[in-house]
């Protein structure tokens, strides 16, 4: 576990956390109940058309890494079928278990919404990252990507900084953030 106990700069981003569902994805795998047979059956193309903007969300990864900066999905759909769209579109291994949070990495069965939005899966997911001390004060340097406003909402009621992506993880909402970002 990678660990950085210094208190954070304000405005330092070290965590952004994108919905997949209707954020980096097109479609609602969840709702649509599309199987990981159906993902890895997909010619790439297909697979690559039905992402939001899938060279944005490869070069907004890239972006992250040159910034030192974590990116994580948190997603209240089922995991295998959030991996077996990453792995199709990254390759096999460029995000794994520990980028990809669900609903049961926080106790709740995958495809249910958590109570509190995304909250609790953020606060894993820094947990994680800073310790069971630290990791509170922390809060203000997470940036939170989804579509439903009410996760928006609940995020910022958290300390977390969110935007709202009613059209996706499009270059516009990356940059609504991070000007920089192109």
């Amino acid at each position: 576990m990678a660990r950085d106990d210094a208190a954070p700069a304000s405005g330092d981003a070290r965590l952004a956390c994108v919905d997949f569902d209707l954020t980096v994805l097109a479609r609602h795998s969840f709702a649509e109940r599309v199987t990981v047979e159906r993902v890895e059956a997909l010619e790439l193309r297909d697979v690559e058309r039905e992402f939001v903007d899938v060279e944005c969300f490869r070069a907004f990864l890239e972006y992250a890494n040159r910034r030192g900066m974590d990116v994580k999905i948190t997603s209240f759909g089922k995991y295998a079928v959030i991996q077996a769209y990453v792995d199709r579109v990254l390759g096999e291994g460029a995000m794994t278990r520990a980028d990809i949070s669900t609903p049961s990495r926080v106790g709740v069965k995958d495809g249910c919404a958590v109570e509190g939005g995304k909250n609790r899966q953020i606060e894993e997911l820094l947990r994680e990252k800073y310790g069971e001390d630290a990791w509170e004060k922390f809060r203000g340097t997470v940036v939170l990507f989804d579509d439903d406003e009410r996760n928006v909402e609940a995020a910022i009621r958290a300390g977390f900084r969110a935007t709202h992506t009613p059209d996706g993880l499009t270059k516009a909402a990356i940059q609504s953030v991070f000007g920089d970002f192109d």
